[in-house]
């Protein structure tokens, strides 16, 4: 089963006899940051067998509502009776309800929606890491609360009869039982800390129980009113625990987000006050991490909705334009202007690339690119992007800088390293962005171990900022890192940054001089052969066209023209319908045989995947061709997990769609 030795990584039991949830459910966990191991069966009773003899090798049980008959509250029932007490989670469909936590006993079982988008899938790994440290801060808590009353118990016959009941060790064992901070205060005066109190705040026991040491010391000053009113309370004698959270305050001055359970009684008349106080540092940053993630997916589907509209605009732009100046009769200066409108539309479409690769929903498209190029194309958006305080410089190299990679992404790595460098300048500086062809070889690849020996393209951003501390460069590329005051940063930039390098086979470097500056350095293979020009504009006399008969569905009638009149010139039988319900009762009336279904994915009523679904047994050879103005990822979203789909992204090129038509029906 489960290595041993995995004590950092998050073990997930999971339960589901659907080999495409468990596909997704693993290839969530695969794309996150979060370390993992999962192991799968696909019944309660194999379930049960693991959990009545392996319990102890599973942070967290994820079960599927429904399996074969069975429900999955039965496998839960089962851990219930046999006192196997394991957080669980249940998949399943529920209303609108996506999340609710209902505590049982000391574990907690949590319902979640379940649906086929990606965005559930892909919050999965997050929310159980954060379920898991739930459930085992309250085991941890309910552990040193037992051991507080007992020994509140302990100090009341100490304080009424002058000893301790037992010995002085079995006392200090008792109070020395847990890694929090167990303390005890007379009269706000510390009397007692145990070791883990010493160690989370820094102090030692004779420092922190010397005369005028209060609590109020060790907290931060922004938690202080509010620690001083619960204090009152307790002070004041209200009865019962009383549990809170507040920012303490390290002895070297570190913030410590803790939580605190205290217990106030009177001894002889004076006030003692019984306490722990747990760190809760690291689940405030799983929680802080989640919310930020569910941030940025609500921020990426704006902007992939965005880019999807935007992508039918300029789909009708670009293929007019072609349309046109295929017409012998435009004159030079109607053909320049058009050509220009055409460029300037190609340009927009890679600004939807842009926003799409940051809502995540863009593929990786490499192709050969001159790096030259994608530097100089983004030097003026650079220069708006960073202000008019700080000096760039673009030092292009003198040779053609050949790589593999995906220009829109690509650029992303170039933004993102620009505005960490301004934000290392906030008076000003200067920030160089330099490309040069270097070779790796036996004698200087010491100082990069694991790189493979070759011929790379060195891209070097520096700047002239406060640089970094070494710690700091350890963990730069880390998610959701960040040396940015609260609410001016995510922790994203640079991890995407570093993910899209790897993605180009390339490797990426920081060294920084605090004071000095800072510089990143990206080695990115050598290519050979010509970079590959995307947006020229190729003649539809030169392409190939078919007398085959088309089913075209789009929801958008402008797109949907465009594409109608590019096929009909080409020669083929066009029969069109604006949605998928249309096209379904067309395919019904049809007599003859269709060659090929060209389809837009999201539509409303029916949407394309669940079209060809219906339509594809009707005609054993109909191919289908799928087009959207997100990628081939929304398809998958939609439901088609197999790797050999048609798919066209929008916006496309007329001779794109004729191309892409001819080659499916030839397929």
């Amino acid at each position: 089963m489960l290595p041993a030795d995995q004590k950092s990584n998050l073990r997930i039991l999971l339960v589901d006899d659907n080999e495409k949830d468990s596909a997704l459910f693993r290839q969530a966990f695969e794309k996150a940051l979060i370390p993992h191991r999962i192991v799968n069966v696909n019944c309660t009773e194999e379930g049960w067998r693991v959990i009545n003899s392996e319990a102890s090798s599973f942070d967290v049980i994820v079960c599927e509502d429904k399996l074969s008959g069975k429900i999955g509250m039965d496998l839960y029932r089962e851990m219930v009776t046999s006192n196997i007490d394991k957080p669980f989670v249940l998949l399943k469909k529920y209303g609108e309800v996506r999340w609710a936590v209902v505590p049982l006993k000391n574990g907690l079982v949590d319902f979640i929606a379940k649906d086929s988008n990606l965005n559930f899938w892909n919050s999965l790994p997050a929310a159980l890491t954060t379920l898991v440290q739930e459930y085992n801060d309250l085991i941890t808590l309910n552990k040193g609360e037992g051991a507080l009353f007992q020994e509140i118990q302990t100090f009341r016959t100490a304080m009424n009869t002058g000893k301790y009941p037992g010995s002085e060790a079995q006392y200090n064992s008792l109070i020395e039982l847990t890694n929090d901070a167990v303390f005890l205060t007379v009269d706000n005066r510390f009397e007692s800390v145990n070791r883990g109190f010493m160690e989370l705040f820094g102090v030692s026991k004779e420092e922190i129980c010397s005369p005028g040491y209060n609590l109020i010391d060790l907290t931060a000053p922004r938690s202080q009113l509010f620690y001083e009113e619960n204090l009152k309370k307790i002070n004041a004698g209200e009865t019962g625990l009383h549990r809170f959270e507040f920012t303490a305050l390290s002895r070297e001055g570190q913030e410590i987000e803790v939580e605190a359970s205290m217990i106030s009684f009177k001894i002889n008349g004076r006030i003692a006050v019984q306490g722990i106080i747990r760190d809760i540092s690291e689940r405030k940053m799983l929680e802080a991490q989640l919310l930020q993630a569910q941030k940025m997916e609500a921020i990426g589907q704006l902007a992939g909705g965005v880019a999807h509209d935007f992508n039918n605009l300029l789909t009708v732009i670009i293929g007019n334009c072609e349309l046109i100046l295929r017409e012998s009769y435009l004159s030079n200066h109607c053909t320049n202007y058009l050509e220009g409108i055409h460029r300037a539309a190609s340009a927009a479409s890679n600004l939807t690339k842009q926003l799409l690769a940051f809502s995540r929903k863009q593929t990786h498209e490499c192709r050969i690119v001159d790096l030259n190029e994608v530097i100089l194309d983004m030097d003026k958006m650079l220069r708006r992007i960073i202000g008019e305080n700080i000096d760039l410089k673009t030092i292009q190299a003198e040779e053609p800088c050949n790589v593999r990679i995906d220009p829109a992404q690509f650029g992303q790595v170039i933004v993102n390293l620009a505005v960490n460098a301004r934000d290392a300048m906030p008076d000003g500086g200067s920030l160089i962005i330099e490309l040069k062809k270097c070779c790796l070889d036996d004698e200087n690849i010491v100082e990069r171990e694991g790189v493979p020996k070759g011929t790379y393209i060195l891209l070097e951003v520096s700047d002239t900022g406060v640089g970094l501390v070494e710690e700091v460069k350890k963990k730069i590329f880390d998610p959701f890192f960040t040396t940015k005051e609260k609410g001016k940063g995510t922790g994203l930039g640079l991890s995407m940054v570093y993910g899209i390098v790897k993605q180009s086979e390339g490797y990426i470097w920081v060294d920084s001089v605090l004071d000095q500056g800072t510089i990143f350095k990206i080695y990115l293979p050598l290519v050979e052969g010509e970079s590959e020009e995307v947006d020229n504009i190729i003649l539809l006399e030169d392409l190939p066209g078919g007398t085959e008969s088309i089913l075209l569905v789009e929801d958008d009638e402008d797109v949907r023209e465009l594409a109608e009149n590019t096929l009909k010139l080409k020669g083929y039988k066009v029969i069109t319908a604006k949605d998928g319900v249309e096209a379904f009762e067309v395919t019904k009336r049809m007599k003859n045989s269709l060659n090929i279904l060209l389809t837009d994915v999201a539509m409303p009523k029916m949407n394309g995947i669940e079209l060809a679904d219906l339509v594809k047994g009707k005609w054993e050879d109909l191919k289908i061709l799928f087009m959207s103005g997100y990628t081939n990822k929304d398809i998958i979203r939609h439901g088609i997990f197999t790797q050999d789909i048609h798919f066209i992204q929008k916006p496309f090129h007329t001779a794109t769609l004729l191309q892409k038509v001819r080659a499916v029906l030839d397929s």
